[in-house]
């Protein structure tokens, strides 16, 4: 699997954003709100690495956990795959836990994502290609 982006949790897009352009970023798209995960999404590039700004779009957002716990840092990591069901079942034989289905990202242009836990490495985030 390919990185496809660094998942990096905010309070502000626009602040976020401000000072991502002034590390020579550039933004790629519009905002997203994604009312199911109750999200807003900015993604920004650098060249070949990009960063995906996530803020809380309402209280119900699980980003509001993370920003209490640790403030704006980056949370997890996403990677590209051809083959979500399959990547899922091997993860899980490598001791990751499924935290959510996969489901249509609209911030990703409908493709499927879904979130894993590993206790080793944290939080991952597989997008399909």
């Amino acid at each position: 699997m390919m990185i496809s982006h660094i998942g990096y949790a905010v309070r502000s897009l626009e602040k976020a954003a401000a000072q991502f352009e002034a590390l020579g970023y550039v933004p790629e798209g519009g905002v997203t709100c994604d009312r199911i995960r109750h999200v807003r999404i900015q993604f920004l590039r650098n060249n070949d690495h990009i960063v995906e700004l996530v803020a809380p779009l309402d209280p119900e957002s699980p980003v509001n956990d993370i920003l209490r716990k640790k403030g704006s840092s980056p949370y997890h990591i996403c990677y590209g795959t051809n083959m979500m069901a399959s990547e899922v079942e091997r993860l899980k034989k490598q001791g990751f836990k499924l935290i959510s289905a996969p489901l249509a990202a609209p911030a990703l242009n409908g493709h499927l994502v879904c979130f894993m836990f590993s206790p080793v490495v944290g939080l991952v985030e597989l997008v399909e290609l």
